[in-house]
């Protein structure tokens, strides 16, 4: 979140091993909204592509996440394409590559500024220069280099992040 008194908020999507993280603007903070955006990138990806890039989804105890389960299961016949899971309250290791990640965000919108202004192009570009970052831990690779090949360039256009070159990365505000 930006300032406490923001409407709009950053939900952020991680993927581990990859460390590759992308970000949904929200206009409020609120399970509807939530759902709405992650039903709306379902429906963009498809459910079969859906069901392989989130089998699983690890979410913090934060009120907006309390339906998360209703995007577990779909269609009439009430398949099952998502489980959910909730990590333990205070215990932000269990989720520790997301908050580092969490921390090139700080970089750019540094603590205390205003999310309000943004608009998911701003965040798409973030989230570009986050994931074109080359990092030690991946032998100098990047995110984006990682996900594209594991996942497809087409996924990657569906979530707007293209790859910047490296030498035009920034991680600061502007």
């Amino acid at each position: 979140e930006g300032m406490k008194s923001d409407n709009k908020r950053i939900l952020t999507i991680h993927f581990p091993i990859l460390h590759f993280q992308f970000g949904i603007l929200l206009e409020s903070n609120s399970p509807d909204e939530v759902n709405k955006k992650l039903l709306d990138l379902q429906n963009k990806i498809g459910i079969e592509s859906w069901r392989q890039i989130f089998p699983i989804m690890l979410s913090d105890n934060g009120i907006e996440f309390n339906k998360l389960y209703e995007l577990e299961i779909t269609g009439n016949d009430n398949t099952k394409i998502s489980s959910v899971f909730y990590c333990n309250p205070y215990c932000s290791g269990q989720k520790g590559a997301c908050e580092r990640n969490h921390e090139f965000i700080r970089y750019v919108l540094p603590k205390g500024v205003s999310f309000d202004n943004l608009n998911q192009k701003d965040v798409d570009l973030i989230f570009s220069h986050i994931n074109s970052t080359p990092r030690n831990s991946l032998g100098f690779k990047t995110p984006f280099e990682l996900f594209k090949a594991a996942l497809g360039i087409e996924v990657l256009r569906i979530l707007n992040i293209n790859e910047i070159n490296k030498n035009d990365v920034h991680l600061k505000p502007k």
